[in-house]
């Protein structure tokens, strides 16, 4: 057998812990964000089940109880939930490259 020592460079490190960790696409995230939030598409894309299917009766109840003026408060809070995701994804994405390049170092 020979004695042969594998050296790994740093960039090489960081670029396997992103691909092994970031496994979703945040592009793809924030499409089904933009087009299909308010049903908490993006959500479940992301893993957060149970949220997102919330979104989703939330959005559904409101529809259907808008004329009996109830709908409007809850269609209210989903939109602010979809609004705020889009700061959420952003600086849950910025939390995790930092979690990467710390572990990388």
């Amino acid at each position: 057998m020979s004695d042969i020592k594998n050296t790994v460079s740093e960039e090489e490190v960081r670029s396997a812990l992103k691909f092994s960790i970031g496994s979703k696409s945040i592009i793809l995230a924030y499409v089904l964000w933009f087009f299909l939030g308010v049903l908490g598409v993006h959500r479940m894309y992301l893993g957060k089940m149970i949220s997102g299917v919330i979104m989703a009766v939330l959005t559904v109840v409101g529809w259907f109880t808008l004329p009996f003026v109830v709908g409007m408060p809850i269609l209210g809070v989903v939109f602010l939930w979809w609004v705020a995701d889009a700061v959420l994804m952003f600086l849950a994405v910025r939390k995790q490259s930092d979690i990467i390049d710390n572990i990388a170092r």
